[in-house]
């Protein structure tokens, strides 16, 4: 199998590492802790990246049936792209991608941030979120129609700014959100919904991606 790579990206091997889910850890304390030479950073991302390729399914898309592997194959090419990988298999991704069908605002605002990320024409599909929009409150559900959730409203705000697309409510969206805060400072995945990490971080995200704080300062 042949792929291209672009070496000594250390900034881009953080983020391929976080995407790809490369995770090392220390479990006993017998175990001595020794920084890691270049040469054996370069080796581990190597392995990372060999490993994502082979495992890469025969349509071009990585992990199983369902809604996951929308949102897998949007973190592998991701991944790919920001270790400087841009051969075949990065290709087929892109391609599976441009082709695949989701209904969840989860799985629409990832496959666009992607493509727009690599240069594809997200145009329809930005179209298809706006339109996906709760018209009560001016934010996303979990599909169409849905009533408003904070991770998918705020995956859908990033979309929104990635791609540039013009969207002239966006007070009237991040006050829905603002107003909702939970009294400890974070989010729930709805208004009624104790706080918990992934909802909190995708709206902190969205925040300082818009330049808009929250209530809370260290949001």
């Amino acid at each position: 199998m042949v792929y291209s790579v672009r070496r000594n990206r250390p900034a881009r091997l953080l983020r391929f590492s976080a995407i790809v889910v490369l995770s090392i850890g220390v479990f006993s304390q017998s175990i001595p802790v020794r920084a890691a030479t270049p040469a054996q950073i370069d080796a581990a991302r190597l392995a990372a990246i060999r490993w994502a390729i082979e495992n890469q399914n025969g349509n071009g898309s990585w992990s199983g049936a369902g809604a996951g592997v929308l949102t897998d194959t949007s973190a592998v090419v991701d991944g790919l792209r920001h270790a400087g990988v841009d051969g075949f298999p990065y290709s087929r991704g892109i391609t599976w991608l441009q082709n695949a069908d989701t209904g969840s605002v989860d799985g629409l605002s990832r496959q666009v941030m992607t493509l727009n990320s690599a240069a594809a024409d997200t145009a329809a599909g930005m179209q298809r979120l706006l339109g996906a929009r709760n018209e009560r409150e001016l934010a996303w559900g979990t599909y169409p129609g849905y009533g408003a959730s904070f991770p998918d409203t705020a995956l859908a705000l990033d979309a929104i700014r990635d791609t540039g697309t013009p969207y002239g409510d966006a007070g009237t969206t991040l006050g829905f959100i603002v107003f909702n805060q939970n009294v400890d400072g974070g989010w729930g995945d709805t208004d009624k919904s104790l706080s918990n990490i992934a909802a909190s971080m995708l709206v902190a995200a969205a925040f300082h991606l818009t330049g808009v704080p929250a209530r809370y300062g260290g949001l």
